[in-house]
């Protein structure tokens, strides 16, 4: 396990996510509320890199992170379906008013 600083995990865990896949890499936010801190791990289960936010300020910072890792999870997702085709000259043999 890799403790990094916040901006440095940033950089690392990007760069994470980008060499290994988006589907063999986790990103976990925990919020410890005793001690006011939001802890974060990214880890492809070899590698696993940790870092802390103490400080308001930091939490835009968090929420950058988070919001890249979510925007690159939906891009994969979307990139990996295969479109739908539907073909409207077709009539299905449903059940529906007869004319």
């Amino acid at each position: 396990m890799v403790r990094l600083s916040l901006s440095a995990f940033a950089d690392a865990s990007s760069q994470l996510y980008r060499n290994d896949g988006i589907q063999r890499t986790r990103l976990t936010v925990k919020l410890r509320p005793r001690s006011g801190t939001v802890v974060l791990r990214a880890t492809d289960d070899h590698t696993t890199l940790t870092t802390e936010a103490h400080y308001q300020g930091e939490l835009k910072l968090v929420e950058k992170i988070v919001a890249q890792y979510m925007m690159e999870c939906t891009t994969h997702a979307a990139a990996a379906a295969a479109p739908v085709e539907v073909d409207a000259g077709k009539k299905g043999k449903g059940k529906g008013k007869k004319k």
